[in-house]
């Protein structure tokens, strides 16, 4: 069995064929196995990211969502199973996101939102969003860092 990573499915479009396989005779060539979803964002493809947790405390899943790729949109669950928008939060037009998680960063109880956009080479940039516990957020902050850390060998 052979487990397939977020960047198998990230190959150019030439790759694949219609059917979401790969054409013949291409170095990246898969057996037939479940594929996650692409969306198609401008000109390049992203995975699907979305981040459910609670972030207006009323015992529901709501989601962080990526809906552009500099956008992501934050919605409430409501008690009969459909969403209602609560934030667009957005970064930079030249910091595409590849990512969305949600984590506590500051202890205070509420759930915050953190992305990430590649910067060039081994940086990257991330941005963060704390919670207000209402489904909203404060403005965003942005720091870059690299990876891996300078001076580490690889050893962790």
């Amino acid at each position: 069995m052979r487990f397939y990573s977020m960047l198998d499915s990230l190959k150019p479009a030439s790759w694949r064929t219609r059917s979401g396989g790969t054409a013949r005779g291409s170095r990246c060539r898969r057996r037939a196995a479940p594929k996650p979803h692409v969306e198609q964002l401008e000109d390049r493809c992203l995975l699907s990211t979305t981040a459910f947790a609670d972030f207006n405390n009323d015992g529901l899943m709501d989601m962080a969502a990526v809906t552009a790729p500099t956008t992501i949109s934050v919605s409430l669950a409501n008690p009969d199973g459909s969403y209602t928008m609560s934030a667009i939060l957005s970064v930079p037009k030249k910091q595409a996101i590849s990512d969305v998680g949600v984590y506590d960063y500051d202890g205070d109880g509420n759930l915050d939102i953190y992305a990430s956009s590649p910067a060039g080479g081994d940086w990257v940039f991330t941005h963060k969003w704390l919670g207000n516990g209402d489904g909203t957020f404060d403005s965003q902050t942005t720091g870059k860092w690299r990876w891996p850390p300078k001076g580490n060998n690889g050893d962790w």
